[in-house]
């Protein structure tokens, strides 16, 4: 049996209930994601919290049934999503144990000399760019020097960003443009991996139904052929066939309104 609450089954918070912002931020990781020290954002948007406490619970769950097929015994497995998120932040809390104040990394890495997000030319275009040594950093001074820049942000600023991303690729430096969603999902890439299928939907018309995100045996693991069921198109069905109602029966029900049986599908 697994229990998976905000703070655990035990100790003086252990009644508090929350979302994933609560998590985060009682964790103190949204002390760690912000533009700056007086400019935090927190991790509102992304909810770390829930596929951060779920992947843990699921290694958890594997471990105990693996624990049970070689002792034969189960047991009660008690998560605290706070300390799953407080797991990811072992360098932080061992800087903040040695009495050094832990710095917000913003648009920085911990260890890369440059890593971090840019403003491109053009109406909100940007490149991600990462130097992960000295060569890759020696790259991307000489590229800066050479244009007259004075800075890397200011040498991003004035150039397409296609154009900083071949440049910088073609001189081994890791960067990517910042794509919008709808240029993944028209690329070539998309096409080749069958990222979604297009499919009719009897109201909204040819809609793009996303597959899921691998691959068995060479092959897409999932290909629909046909769009979701719409509501109330399963009634009649459910009512005779699993329930055993007469036809008469689902008429007087319907006509009662106990229940919707919609426009029937076929099959």
């Amino acid at each position: 049996m697994l229990s998976m609450s905000m703070m655990g089954q035990t100790g003086p918070l252990r009644e508090i209930g929350g979302y994933a912002p609560v998590m985060s931020g009682l964790s103190g990781l949204d002390s760690l994601v912000g533009y700056g020290a007086e400019d935090l954002i927190g991790l509102y948007n992304p909810a770390l919290g829930d596929p951060n406490g779920a992947a843990h619970a699921l290694v958890l769950l594997l471990a105990a049934l693996r624990r049970r097929v070689t002792l034969g015994a189960g047991c009660w497995l008690d998560v605290s999503q706070v300390e799953c998120f407080m797991s990811l932040m072992r360098t932080p809390i061992v800087i903040a144990e040695a009495g050094q104040v832990v710095s917000v990394p913003a648009n920085s890495h911990q260890h890369f000399p440059v890593q971090g997000t840019f403003r491109a030319f053009g109406t909100d275009e940007w490149v991600t760019v990462a130097a992960r040594g000295d060569g890759e950093r020696r790259a991307i001074d000489e590229l800066v020097a050479d244009s007259g820049s004075s800075s890397l942000v200011e040498w991003v600023s004035a150039r397409a960003a296609g154009e900083t991303e071949k440049e910088l690729l073609t001189r081994g430096v890791p960067c990517s443009r910042v794509q919008q969603f709808e240029d993944v999902a028209a690329s070539d890439w998309a096409a080749a991996v069958s990222l979604f299928r297009v499919l009719d939907h009897p109201h909204l018309g040819p809609r793009p139904l996303y597959t899921v995100p691998w691959h068995r045996d060479g092959g897409p693991s999932f290909a629909a052929d046909r769009s979701s069921p719409l509501l109330a198109s399963s009634t009649v069905d459910v009512l005779r066939g699993i329930l055993g109602c007469t036809t008469e029966d689902v008429e007087a029900l319907a006509e009662a309104e106990v229940v919707d049986i919609g426009a029937k599908e076929s099959p």
